[in-house]
């Protein structure tokens, strides 16, 4: 946890480059002297810090789920981390727990440990490694089956929710729309849709 601190807190994600496409060197020693990177720079160089005090850490390549990023097969668009201990391994993401874009492109540093080693089965809602045995799941996901599961992040499951249906983002209704979830710390609810099409919201 000291090294993902360190690598969130003090890594600056390098907005300009990323939205440019000029992605400057990524090495470990760069990003250590400049502070600012993109996920490459933030995964390796955990991955750096974790070999120099004798840690197993490992960086991944894979998809990730964004707005400001498109999919295309064989071509990843995100870099994150594995860390064995004690013989298992768990996952991080630095780079999404040291902040995000706003609507304007720019990068609003906010530390937090969303990605700090969350199951294997909630990463994979927005993170797709290119070896599939990094998913760690009995029955590892296609490019198809990761892009077309709902938007949900690592906080909608820390809160005890799960989602039973619909299983697709995408999913067609005459009439009702139906969400149903398990709610096992029994919290209050409230939720709001908008119209496909327009932006008239209600309340469900």
């Amino acid at each position: 946890k000291a090294l993902h601190d360190y690598v969130a807190a003090r890594i600056e994600y390098d907005a300009p480059a990323f939205l440019s496409g000029q992605i400057p060197d990524q090495s470990p020693e760069r990003i250590f002297t400049t502070r600012k990177a993109v996920c490459q720079g933030y995964a390796d160089l955990l991955t750096a810090l974790g070999q120099a005090i004798g840690e197993d850490i490992v960086t991944i390549s894979g998809y990730a789920r964004t707005s400001f990023s498109t999919i295309r097969e064989g071509e990843p668009n995100h870099a994150w981390n594995a860390v064995n201990l004690s013989g298992r391994w768990y996952l991080l993401d630095a780079t999404w727990d040291s902040g995000n874009l706003n609507e304007s492109g720019q990068w609003v540093q906010q530390y937090r440990t969303a990605y700090l080693m969350p199951p294997p089965d909630v990463l994979i809602y927005d993170h797709l490694p290119i070896e599939s045995d990094w998913q760690m799941l009995q029955s590892p996901l296609t490019l198809t089956e990761f892009e077309q599961q709902p938007d949900l992040k690592p906080q909608f499951f820390s809160a005890g929710l799960r989602l039973v249906e619909p299983t697709n983002y995408r999913t067609e209704v005459n009439g009702m729309a139906k969400i149903q979830l398990e709610n096992l710390d029994r919290q209050w609810i409230l939720a709001d849709y908008v119209e496909k099409d327009s932006s008239r919201t209600g309340e469900c």
